[in-house]
């Protein structure tokens, strides 16, 4: 450290019991994490009304003969049976939280698939305002 050492000894009583309810909180991250996993369902789901990437881009037209192809006439795009949105999951810990989807086909409307000429339409990721919104969680969550 350059030979410069600086210690800050702090005697306020009410700074000190604020900075042990901060550590006590950061300790246990998990129910902050479930609450970041749950923002990023719903956040993920809005994408399926919205049809747009977690970028703002929006998804990919379906295909006429995908359209006369379709069982429910007039569904969504990656909406039929509801199966996609529905199986999506959600995991946390004190460490992390994610979402994804048990479906197998997933993945193949994550990122296309060039073979079958099904462009990508991803649904999972960050958007910037999920972004903003973890942060404002955070902050709000260790303000409590």
């Amino acid at each position: 450290m350059a030979g410069i050492s600086i210690t800050v000894n702090v005697d306020d009583a009410a700074v000190q019991a604020a900075f042990r309810r901060l550590q006590q909180r950061a300790d246990n991250l998990e129910p902050v994490f479930a609450d970041i996993a749950e923002m990023l369902l719903e956040s993920t789901k809005q994408r399926f009304d919205d049809k747009q990437s977690p970028d703002g881009t929006l998804w990919a037209a379906l295909a006429p003969k995908t359209i006369r192809r379709k069982k429910k006439p007039g569904s969504s795009i990656l909406v039929e049976s509801g199966m996609l949105i529905d199986q999506l999951v959600t995991e946390s810990d004190g460490h992390h939280a994610a979402i994804g989807s048990n479906m197998i086909y997933a993945a193949t409307h994550q990122f296309g698939a060039e073979e079958r000429n099904i462009p990508a339409r991803p649904f999972l990721g960050l958007s910037a305002q999920d972004e903003a919104d973890i942060a404002s969680l955070l902050l709000a969550w260790l303000q409590e």
